[in-house]
């Protein structure tokens, strides 16, 4: 039996609201090998602090003439930076990718089948629906930004919310960019959160 919308738009949301779930599940997926390798790296440099502290190891090897050696406490900084640098290209890749399904499935009910941001917003609203302009509009910057680096998208994020720069390399001479870039995971739970609130989710379905 064929599908019946109860209110206008439903069909249009519980299709967009699916697909979101199911990017978001992916995204949640591609987090977890790095999460879990990070916080059994941070596990071990917390027992090895303890024993530190103990005065049972150190985290420097030093012979008896006093030559330093092997730096444990090293060796796990830049393991641990290795499943940090991962997690940043998880985030930056799924800010792209849910710019992308948001234009994407926006853009059908549009002019021609291209997005246009005001005009997206405009057919939303048409429904009385509240799409939340000012958080999807950062994100289209940042997966702009992401994507494209230095330029308008970029410098506009930045004036807009400079805590998803890197201070210190902005203060170093770097411009605004994909090297400057540091979305964290506040930030792409605020995309995904203002992506969901875009489309109301209980609107419903008869069948």
């Amino acid at each position: 039996m064929a599908v019946k919308a109860t209110k206008p738009g439903a069909g249009f949301a519980w299709r967009f609201h699916y697909g979101l779930r199911t990017l978001q599940r992916a995204y949640e997926t591609s987090r977890l090998e790095p999460d879990k390798e990070k916080a059994r790296i941070e596990k071990i440099a917390g027992k090895h602090q303890k024993l530190v502290d103990a005065g049972k190891a150190t985290w420097v090897d030093q012979d008896d003439d006093g030559n330093y050696g092997f730096d444990y406490g090293e060796h796990l900084g830049e393991l641990l930076h290795d499943k940090e640098s991962v997690l940043a290209l998880v985030r930056l890749a799924f800010v792209m990718s849910l710019h992308h399904y948001w234009e994407q499935r926006l853009s059908g009910n549009l002019p021609k089948n291209s997005y246009d941001q005001i005009k997206a917003f405009a057919w939303l609203k048409g429904y009385g629906w509240k799409p939340k302009e000012i958080e999807l509009n950062e994100l289209r910057l940042a997966a702009n930004c992401a994507k494209h680096s230095a330029g308008k998208s970029a410098s506009d994020l930045y004036v807009l919310r400079p805590d998803m720069f890197d201070a210190s390399k902005i203060k170093m001479g770097f411009d605004p960019g994909y090297e400057s870039l540091a979305i964290t995971d506040a930030h792409v739970a605020a995309f995904f959160e203002a992506v969901k609130q875009s489309v109301p989710d209980n609107l419903g379905l008869a069948f």
